[in-house]
């Protein structure tokens, strides 16, 4: 949908119309009156000269005729003589007349004379001339008041909404701590306030629910570390007794794998049960964190006769969440692993952005928009084991810290994952490996 003009401009436009309606209605009033006054004015001035023809030729019957270069008079003594008239004249009965002759208005007076007639024409085209350059210069008015309605309404739209806009500034800079400084003391209109209070109140309210969130989230977590960790160090000292047999090796193993994921979903749960701080951010060495996060996955890389290469160099360091990181890289490369068998997979640094590469089977065209959705699998998942929640982790993780991280696929060649960080990759010696 697309997005509707701002109340400034809405106040503004709707000022302009109503001052164009004003300024309009008083100008076709002006017009019409000036109009009907011209009309009037000339049908008097026409009614008086008759009168005054009328009289003298009542006196002298041989009295000189009007001519001028707006008047003209005619006589008819008789109604045969009705054809050396003017053609429009011919027909006209007795009374006031307004014709339109050769594009020209004319006024016409028809009076009676004894048998005959009497006409009196006034040509009115220059009083019309003046009153449409008086339409025009109305016109004009009306365009300049429009013009200054505009701007001026804007003026008073920008005063006006000044309050409302900078709401909407402090409302689009609220944080979860906002809590702490209420927006609403800052205004004094009622209308303003009250919206003010009503966003104080859901902002609290909605602090209150992610605290009891991130609390509810971090407390299950660290109850799941105490036995999780008693599972992996015991499955440890079992694996270390040489008389363990192969078959329970084996089980041992699967469980401790179970262990293992069990312990980085819960670091993943305690990342997102708490805000990001620009205190856990420290100079990350790219390098040695792959190798970190892919540590835990020689052993099924392995399995899968896959090849890891890291590529990244290794003075390459970011200013980021070291935990954050490895769990997102930990996701990466635990799904390129579970996509690739007898193929690569391999970590690069290009254009200032982090890149896994595998050439596994890759993902489906009509998988891809949505593998970022919680507990959704791809169609070609099967029983690999998941939960779908990996990927929707790793997404809420790196929009949390302004990273961006996309996917690029294609079915059989291989699956192509490009992180970029929020703040650029420098080149620093001291990460140089010895």
């Amino acid at each position: 949908m697309a997005a509707k003009r701002g109340l400034r401009q809405r106040v503004a436009i709707g000022i302009a119309l109503l001052s164009i309606l004003i300024v309009s209605a008083h100008s076709v009033a002006i017009y019409v009156v000036t109009d009907d006054q011209e009309e009037a004015q000339i049908d008097d001035v026409l009614a008086e000269e008759m009168e005054s023809l009328l009289l003298r030729l009542r006196t002298d019957p041989n009295a000189p005729l009007l001519h001028s270069k707006r008047l003209a008079s005619y006589v008819v003594r008789d109604p045969t003589e009705r054809a050396s008239l003017p053609a429009y004249l011919r027909d006209l009965a007795l009374g006031m007349h307004e014709i339109i002759v050769n594009e020209r208005e004319l006024h016409i007076i028809v009076r009676a004379l004894g048998a005959g007639r009497v006409y009196l024409t006034y040509d009115a085209e220059p009083h019309e001339e003046r009153l449409r350059e008086f339409l025009w210069l109305l016109i004009f008015g009306v365009i300049v008041t429009a013009a200054a309605a505009a701007a001026l309404g804007y003026l008073i739209a920008g005063v006006l909404t000044r309050s409302v806009t900078d709401l909407a500034a402090r409302v689009g800079r609220l944080g979860p701590a906002a809590t702490e400084n209420p927006i609403a003391a800052r205004y004094v209109d009622a209308e303003v306030r009250s919206l003010a209070q009503a966003f104080d109140a859901y902002t609290a309210r909605m602090a209150q629910f992610i605290a009891r969130e991130q609390e509810f989230t971090a407390n299950v977590s660290h109850e799941l570390r105490t036995p999780l960790t008693a599972i992996r160090t015991s499955c440890e000292l079992m694996l270390a007794d040489p008389r363990m047999s192969a078959e329970a090796r084996v089980r041992l193993g699967r469980i401790q794998s179970g262990a293992e994921q069990m312990a980085q979903l819960i670091q993943s749960l305690l990342l997102l049960a708490r805000a990001p701080t620009a205190q856990d951010a420290e100079a990350v060495a790219l390098h040695q964190c792959v190798e970190e996060s892919a540590a835990p996955l020689h052993e099924a890389m392995s399995t899968r006769h896959v090849e890891f290469a890291n590529e990244v160099p290794a003075s390459a360091s970011t200013h980021a969440d070291r935990g954050a990181l490895d769990v997102v890289l930990r996701n990466i490369l635990s799904n390129a692993v579970a996509h690739t068998e007898n193929g690569r997979i391999a970590a690069r640094l290009r254009g200032g952005a982090l890149i896994v590469e595998d050439s596994g089977s890759g993902i489906d065209a009509a998988d891809l928009p949505r593998v970022f959705e919680r507990f959704y699998r791809g169609s070609d998942a099967g029983d690999r084991p998941g939960h779908g929640l990996g990927l929707a982790i790793v997404k809420h993780i790196c929009d949390q810290h302004g990273w961006t991280l996309t996917l690029d696929s294609e079915p059989g060649r291989g699956t192509r994952a490009t992180l970029r960080f929020a703040k650029s990759v420098e080149f620093d010696q001291k990460f140089t490996l010895p």
